[in-house]
Order: structure tokens, then C-alpha cells, then sequence
């Protein structure tokens, strides 16, 4: 078996300019694919840093947005319930002034059955005389 060699290059077969233009294009096209690798890596960190400040800030919205509505619902419910204890403080207003009147007649009753009693003595003394 015989190989041909073409010019003084070494090369077999091949055209003599043939090798180093491959390589010039290989090496262009790493360069660029190099280039658009970087371009991509500080797009992406970019976003990232953008995502990230995004997570931050809805984070801080959620917080504030909970902290304004529990202070309205906290507000309305107080309104609720100052209204609520009006009513319990009224309806147990009443319930004490039924239980005083009820008292009263009470002591009212008593004191009637003593001053009956106190006549019973003086009529039992004076029918033992």
C-alpha cells in the first residue's frame, strides 16, 4: 500500500490550506459559543437577582397587605364587640334590677311576717296575764 502525500505539509489527501481554515472556524465558533455561554451566564444571574428582589418584595407585600387587613378585621371585630358587651352589660343591667325588685318584695314580706309575729307575742302575753 502506497499513500500519496500532497506538497510538503504532511497531510495526505488533503488540500494544503484545508487544515488550518477548519481549525480558524473551530476556533471561531468556540469563541462564540464561548461568548454566548457568558452572555447567557450573566442573563441568567441577572434574572436570578431579579427573582430574587421579585420574592422579596411579595414576601413584604404579604406581610403588610396580613398586617392591614388583620388590623381592619381587628378594628370591625372591636366594633362587634363593643357592641356585643353594650348589649350584655345592658341585658345585665336589667337581670340586676328585676333581682333587686325581687329583693325588696322580699324583704318587704319579712319584715311583715316579724311586725305579725311581734303582734302574736303581745296578744299570747297578754292572753297569759
Amino acid at each position: 500500500m502506497h499513500r500519496h502525500f500532497d506538497a510538503t505539509d504532511g497531510t495526505e489527501g488533503r488540500p494544503r490550506g484545508a487544515l488550518p481554515a477548519q481549525q480558524a472556524y473551530l476556533q471561531d465558533h468556540l469563541q462564540r459559543m464561548h461568548n454566548e455561554i457568558e452572555s447567557t451566564t450573566r442573563k441568567l444571574e441577572l434574572e436570578k437577582r431579579r427573582l430574587n428582589k421579585l420574592d422579596e418584595d411579595a414576601v413584604r407585600m404579604r406581610q403588610e397587605h396580613a398586617d392591614k387587613v388583620l388590623k381592619a378585621q381587628q378594628s370591625a371585630n372591636q366594633g362587634l364587640s363593643t357592641k356585643k358587651l353594650e348589649h350584655r352589660l345592658a341585658k345585665s343591667m336589667s337581670q340586676l334590677n328585676t333581682l333587686n325588685h325581687d329583693n325588696n318584695e322580699c324583704r318587704l314580706k319579712i319584715d311583715a311576717v316579724r311586725r305579725e309575729r311581734l303582734q302574736l307575742l303581745q296578744v299570747f302575753k297578754k292572753l297569759q296575764t
